[in-house]
């Protein structure tokens, strides 16, 4: 018997190569009808056997490609029509997006050996792409995906690639951004005023040869300009921080394979598989001694951040170079990355001694996403270029019925998630909102989220701290608000991702700042949450910030304001000390904190002498990086008093013992405390977030205590831990809090 059907097929089902996989799956099948993209997800209108179709329907979920989510396949009998072929059609017209829309993959292996070898007819093209890979999220103007919604619309197609975006067979079966040397994007290469000095096939190598001279190169990649030094020369690298004012802060290196990342550095498998997915971002790992590159690129730490060629472009240029190149954000220290050709050349032209350039457009900015590999697994720190937009598919549940709404997330590593009305989705890194720049970027990305999915965002979820820029600018948008404490949104971020919103759960959100429900500085903190619901159980013992903000850079004032006299070994001034016990005496500017971030700052001052940082949780960062990770040494913090922690520290510190040793044990103070509340407390499942939590090895030897309780320990995944998650957790609240 015959049959006709309609089938919807919705999840990540657009840009992943999909169509081209159901129209082979159909042609084997022996069916016959259209195949099209539509709002909703890929559209399809089959005919044939009825048994035929039921084998159809059967593998369609099972065999899709491994890009492709299939969330859910909706099947209705339809009139017969009498196809009597099998195509891929033009997309059903829509207005906004309903389906997944797809983040940028970096370049297949199948690429990769067209464009690297001679007589291909994509050798040495540095735009290559095909249905498994390319840009998909940084060239997207709107949704259905087709070539006329993206940036490559101006590019038209010539005649071999026309026969091959029509051929079914062929890898770049509707492959939208297809192009080759003939009718691509081209590249030129710019001086450092923006004057062209080479063009098409010179550009590249005289880019290489600038590299390998010691210049500083700033190349348009995916989401973005990027600025290139060589990794293996000092001078270059120095040259780099001094122009980009950005002295200390870890700097990412690109390798042109795995072989290369291994003899960087120590790779486990999760390692190995977050860097060579199709993701591609930049993954921090424990770096190899001796170390034989430039040792400015990630001073005072053990770790370094390591990726993979994303593009063409990158593995022509890493090949030309011979050697790993350091690949740094395209901005000055704070402001947006520059994605625009005359922006890049203005903002960019005292650090850059060259610009390589195209002339695809690049819809929207994307920093490189960032992952670090935690007890095994991965933990994402920034989501950027090949993560965003980040489904959150937890939060479906919670928002179904309701309308469409925007989280914003708080002041530093500023993140926006949107609630579409279908889907849940943390969108890219937008950075610090310090910046007069970056805030404005903040409303572009707000806009395009909105424009993008078709929606008209209903209201905003924000941080509780009423002098947070973000929260201002809620306010000011004349929707609804709702505001939602730092640290219950840290929980519910975690929860939301585990699936956790509907059970009680015990959160250690331990971070640097998060304005308190007393008005106070909050970071130390133990909650009893239950989805819109949370309840302080626990805290670190509150301690002075002298100075409030302005302490954080001056982790040694930290320290004063813990041990005071005793804390002679910082070499602070008769004059600062005077100031210090002054400010302290009489709560001037120094407002009250339980911050475990603070702390680490304070005892990073005692144990390593630190003076002063250049970038958020500088100091903490070096006192994991300094600890023995193999010492289980523990100090005293009982009820999570620091009085005895410090003292335990100062005595260490008199009586010489090793940095290593001392920086163990106060890592093991705080999991022995976290193990005390969680035993007291009794709750079974238990969450860790919050910035702190990007330490490794605060994370494994606090998430092991509590286990050992008995506890169910969930971690941060693909969700930062860091504020680039919270947005996230403010949309759970305000989803939540409707019901």
């Amino acid at each position: 018997m015959t049959a006709a059907v309609h089938m919807v097929v919705r999840g990540a089902v657009q840009g992943v190569g999909f169509r081209p996989f159901v129209w082979r799956l159909a042609r084997d099948c022996g069916l016959r009808g259209r195949i099209r993209n539509g709002a909703a997800g890929v559209l399809l209108d089959l005919e044939g056997d009825e048994n035929a179709l039921a084998r159809f329907r059967a593998r369609l979920g099972a065999e899709a490609p491994a890009a492709a989510v299939v969330e859910s396949i909706e099947v209705v009998r339809a009139s017969w029509r009498g196809y009597t072929t099998l195509e891929v059609v033009a997309s059903e017209p829509a207005v906004g997006a309903r389906t997944r829309v797809p983040p940028d993959r970096v370049t297949c292996q199948a690429c990769q050996r067209e464009v690297l070898a001679s007589g291909n007819r994509r050798h040495e093209h540095p735009f290559a792409s095909c249905s498994d890979c390319g840009p998909r999220y940084s060239i997207i103007s709107g949704m259905p995906y087709d070539r006329s919604r993206t940036t490559m619309e101006r590019f038209v197609p010539c005649a071999d690639c026309s026969r091959e975006y029509l051929t079914p067979d062929d890898r770049r079966f509707h492959a939208e951004p297809i192009a080759c040397p003939a009718c691509g994007p081209r590249l030129t290469l710019l001086d450092g005023r923006g004057e062209p000095v080479a063009g098409r096939e010179d550009a590249l190598a005289a880019a290489a040869a600038r590299l390998l001279a010691g210049e500083i190169l700033a190349l348009q990649g995916l989401g973005g300009f990027q600025l290139l030094v060589r990794a293996d020369d000092g001078q270059a690298v120095a040259r780099l921080r001094a122009r980009k004012r950005r002295p200390t802060k870890p700097l990412a290196v690109m390798v042109a394979s795995l072989a290369e990342a291994e003899r960087l550095a120590h790779l486990d498998r999760a390692a190995h598989d977050a860097l060579s997915s199709p993701a591609g971002p930049i993954v921090v790992v424990e770096r190899r001694e001796p170390w034989p590159l430039a040792p400015a690129i990630a001073p005072g730490m053990r770790t370094v951040g390591l990726f993979l060629p994303t593009t063409p472009l990158h593995h022509l240029l890493l090949q030309a170079v011979g050697r790993p190149v350091v690949a740094t954000s395209g901005n000055r220290s704070s402001e947006p990355i520059a994605i625009e050709v005359a922006e890049a050349v203005g903002r960019l032209g005292g650090i850059a001694d060259a610009f390589l350039v195209h002339d695809r457009p690049i819809a929207r900015r994307l920093d490189d996403s960032v992952v670090r590999i935690i007890g095994g697994r991965l933990t994402t720190l920034r989501v950027g270029r090949g993560l965003a937009p980040l489904p959150v598919a937890a939060l479906e549940t919670a928002g179904r019925g309701r309308a469409p709404r925007l989280a914003v997330g708080g002041h530093l590593k500023v993140a926006p998630a949107l609630w579409t009305g279908s889907q849940a989705v943390l969108a890219q890194h937008v950075g610090d909102m310090e910046d007069p720049e970056t805030r404005h970027q903040l409303g572009v990305v707000a806009a395009d989220l909105a424009e993008l999915y078709g929606i008209r965002i209903e209201q905003v979820a924000c941080d509780l701290h009423p002098e947070y820029w973000t929260t201002r600018w809620a306010a000011e948008r004349w929707l609804p608000t709702v505001t939602v404490q730092h640290h219950h949104a840290h929980a519910a971020a975690v929860m939301a991702e585990h699936g956790l919103l509907d059970r009680e759960v015990l959160a250690f959100t331990w971070d640097g700042t998060g304005w308190g429900l007393d008005g106070t500085v909050w970071g130390g903190e133990v909650l009893r949450v239950r989805g819109e619901h949370a309840r302080r159980v626990a805290s670190l013992r509150p301690f002075p910030l002298p100075g409030g903000e302005a302490a954080i850079r001056r982790p040694e004032r930290i320290a004063w304001g813990l041990a005071g006299e005793q804390a002679a070994l910082l070499g602070l001034s008769p004059q600062e000390t005077r100031l210090l016990g002054t400010m302290i005496a009489r709560h001037l500017h120094t407002p009250a904190t339980t911050s475990v971030g603070r702390l680490f700052d304070a005892m990073a001052a005692l144990v390593l002498g630190i003076r002063g940082t250049s970038y958020d949780g500088e100091a903490a960062a070096r006192l994991e990086a300094a600890a023995d990770p193999a010492d289980d040494a523990v100090y005293p913090l009982p009820d999570g008093d620091w009085r005895p922690l410090v003292a335990a520290v100062l005595e260490a510190i008199r009586r010489g013992e090793d940095a290593a040793h001392i920086a163990a044990g106060i890592h093991g103070a705080l999991a022995s405390w976290a193990a005390a509340v969680a035993q007291r407390e009794g709750v079974r499942d238990v969450v860790l977030s919050g910035g702190c939590f990007q330490n490794a090895l605060l994370t494994t030897r606090v998430a092991a205590a509590v286990a050992d309780q008995g506890k169910r320990v969930y971690v941060p995944g693909m969700i930062p831990p860091n504020d680039g998650g919270l947005a996230v957790g403010q949309l759970a609240v305000a989803l939540l809090s409707e019901r």
